[in-house]
């Protein structure tokens, strides 16, 4: 998605065009490489430094047989559709499983089922081998489930509630704009409100039915409940870094986010609680779920760099110390076969764990892809422009269905 996981999952903590990463240790195309290999990521801050530490890691380990280098890109969906049809884009990319459908259907990934020397199946849990799966062909490989939950300042909050109810009751002690001070904080996206809005038993897309359901009574169910129970309590900007720097200053009692936003508040104002969303008016929270991976681009017809790829795609996803790094740093979910369900995991990924139980694995379907953007016109069109709820998603469903029609996508 330009997801808002897309401009979330990872881009959502401000991104600098073009950083580059150092993972370029010695060695090199003329010191006898065998080949060499880039990938292309939106990763920053403390997530950023444990790609860099991967990168340096392996190209030590490999006694220069292979060198990776890595770039921190902003837009990473707009670089991969300009830069890989032009030949000039990375041997692989690192986002969520959401992007493989499409991306399959443009020819942008290889196919790299008969170049593996892990078997998959062995190596993985079933949501880990079906989002890097696809139509028999196999695209990417996992390095764990990622999910929003409940996050909450142990300064001002003795313990999670469990109901969306008692949470407001909460949220009303703790807010108060004039003082800066705020009841919640989230990015109101189409993305991070999925918590809400699928819990009433509405969706964005059903690939079941290849339809939407954005303009049908459960969704809109949900968007009232973020608009008057979520919106009102938090800074009026549906953007991640006022939202974030609100809580990570100690400025709310709540905030919903991601693992990639656990590393970045240890040396924050926030004593860190993480918890499982609560329930709303009974239902149980329904977010959407990603696996992160790293794709294999069509770069990789080129045998040695493709060679190079494998090599450390295989060696990120099953070292066991890489992926609990992930989980003890970020939050990250264990597809691993040996890590998931483990005693080895930390109590943090509880939370998490739970949560990603509850949610629903995004759409990977092309069609999906046409519907990001239209709902995240509604969300905004709603909180920010005191839209109707009902007028404004279902001219988001209209437009999403004309487009799928234009385009000829069933």
């Amino acid at each position: 998605m330009t997801l808002n996981r897309r401009t979330v999952l990872k881009s959502t903590t401000g991104v600098a065009v073009g950083a580059a990463l150092a993972g370029c240790l010695g060695g090199g195309g003329d010191g006898g490489s065998s080949g060499d290999a880039e990938i292309y990521h939106e990763r920053t801050g403390s997530e950023r430094d444990v790609i860099e530490g991967f990168i340096d890691q392996f190209n030590e380990e490999n006694d220069d047989e292979f060198e990776i280098t890595a770039e921190q890109v902003s837009e990473l969906g707009d670089q991969i559709d300009t830069a890989v049809p032009a030949g000039d884009g990375p041997e692989l990319y690192d986002w969520a499983h959401d992007w493989l459908g499409e991306h399959v259907e443009r020819e942008l990934v290889y196919d790299v089922s008969d170049d593996l020397e892990i078997d998959i199946e062995e190596e993985f849990v079933d949501t880990g081998v079906d989002a890097i799966s696809h139509n028999g062909g196999v695209y990417a490989l996992p390095t764990g489930g990622e999910v929003p939950t409940l996050m909450y300042d142990q300064n001002k909050v003795d313990e999670a509630p469990e109901t969306l109810e008692e949470m407001v009751e909460i949220m009303e002690e703790h807010h108060d704009p004039s003082a800066g001070e705020y009841g919640f904080t989230m990015e109101f996206n189409e993305y991070m409100c999925t918590w809400v809005t699928h819990a009433f038993g509405g969706y964005y897309y059903s690939d079941e039915e290849e339809e939407t359901g954005l303009d049908q009574p459960e969704v809109w169910e949900g968007m009232e409940v973020v608009r008057d129970s979520l919106w009102e309590y938090a800074p009026n900007d549906r953007e991640y870094d006022p939202q974030f720097s609100t809580f990570q200053n100690g400025n709310a009692p709540f905030s919903v986010n991601g693992p990639w936003g656990v590393g970045d508040l240890e040396d924050s104002e926030v004593d860190l609680g993480i918890a499982p969303l609560p329930t709303i008016e009974g239902n149980e929270p329904r977010p959407y779920t990603g696996v992160d991976m790293y794709y294999f681009s069509i770069e990789n017809e080129d045998e040695e760099r493709r060679e190079a790829a494998i090599a450390f795609a295989e060696w990120v996803s099953t070292n066991q110390d890489n992926l609990l790094e992930l989980v003890d740093e970020h939050g990250y979910i264990p597809v691993h076969q040996e890590l998931s369900g483990s005693d080895e995991l930390p109590e943090t990924i509880e939370p998490f764990s739970e949560t990603f139980e509850m949610g629903i694995p995004m759409p990977s379907d092309i069609a999906m892809d046409y519907v990001w953007d239209p709902t995240d016109e509604a969300v905004a069109q709603v909180l920010t422009q005191d839209a109707d709820i009902e007028e404004a998603f279902t001219a988001a469903a209209e437009e999403i269905r004309e487009t799928w029609d234009d385009e000829d996508i069933f």
